[in-house]
């Protein structure tokens, strides 16, 4: 299986390759995984195929579907979500334990992000958390985006404050430099002075 191992992997060289910038760029890697599929036929058993590769068919192809899923401009974005959720109730159930994590993730993310594009008020996020991810998360999202917006807030202070400096004309180089070292050092904590920029 070596000497066939070695000489699949050559011949795969001459498979077609797919460009970041090709119009058609899922039905490339469509094409691309098909023609991979029909070269090992040449070099492994069925079995041996499965063996050597079905874990990572299984993975690419799940991903293709999902690719063309959000690609496809003919589906509502609900049409998209009960095609993805049909996808994810047909994975085995150690993959779905896997990745349950993760889609609950997209699942708030989601949310959030229709609900900020509808103008959510506070109370209306923390609803829409609660339900997706419980009462205690829901109350720690919400207190970290207070943290995020009062971090925010200092953030735009300081710029402000390091423009005055850097236009007053009374100030040299070498104090200007050392004012807004001063005020960095006075308004953030060291773990944050790296965020700004």
């Amino acid at each position: 299986i070596f000497r066939t191992d070695s000489e699949f992997k050559a011949a795969t060289q001459s498979l077609p390759t797919v460009s970041a910038d090709d119009k058609q760029m899922l039905s490339a890697i469509r094409n691309r995984f098909e023609a991979e599929r029909t070269l090992r036929a040449r070099y492994f058993s069925a079995a041996e195929s499965a063996a050597l590769f079905g874990s990572n068919d299984f993975t690419a192809d799940d991903a293709l579907a999902r690719m063309e899923i959000n690609a496809n401009t003919q589906l509502s974005a609900a049409q998209k979500q009960a095609q993805l959720a049909e996808l994810d109730a047909n994975l085995p159930a150690e993959v779905r334990a896997w990745r349950a994590p993760q889609a609950s993730m997209d699942a708030l993310l989601a949310a959030e992000n229709e609900a900020r594009a509808r103008g959510a008020s506070a109370d209306e996020m923390l609803a829409v958390r609660t339900r997706l991810v419980g009462a205690e998360a829901a109350r720690n999202l919400a207190a970290l985006d207070q943290e995020n917006a009062e971090f925010e807030r200092r953030v735009n202070a300081f710029k402000a404050e390091k423009a005055n400096i850097l236009a007053n004309a009374q100030l040299s180089e070498p104090e200007r430099l050392a004012s807004i070292e001063g005020l960095r050092n006075r308004e953030f904590r060291e773990n944050e002075q790296f965020l700004l920029h």
